[in-house]
């Protein structure tokens, strides 16, 4: 299993336009992708418009492909220009 995290920064004008974009993605998740585990949203409590996706795949593999088949999806277009830096994705192992 690995865990994939999305860090992300919308305009706080269009912030809960972001997040209900965020949501539209993660709800496909679900439903497109095999090997999608689950997800947890977080929205910072000091900064509007920035939001944080603790997900996790059966395996890095999952996560990757459900990466480049969705990268070009509708939701990531409409998400896509509310971004006021670079998202930042971070696919971690758990050590034991």
């Amino acid at each position: 299993m690995v865990t994939v995290i999305w860090d992300m920064r919308v305009g706080s004008d269009p912030a809960e336009t972001g997040l209900a974009i965020i949501q539209k993605i993660w709800l496909d998740m679900r439903t497109l992708f095999r090997g999608y585990v689950g997800h947890r949203l977080f929205a910072d409590a000091d900064q509007s418009g920035h939001f944080v996706v603790v997900s996790d795949w059966a395996g890095r593999d999952d996560a990757d492909r459900s990466l480049r088949e969705y990268a070009d999806a509708e939701a990531v277009r409409q998400l896509q220009p509310l971004f006021t830096e670079a998202r930042v994705r971070t696919v971690l192992s758990e050590v034991r």
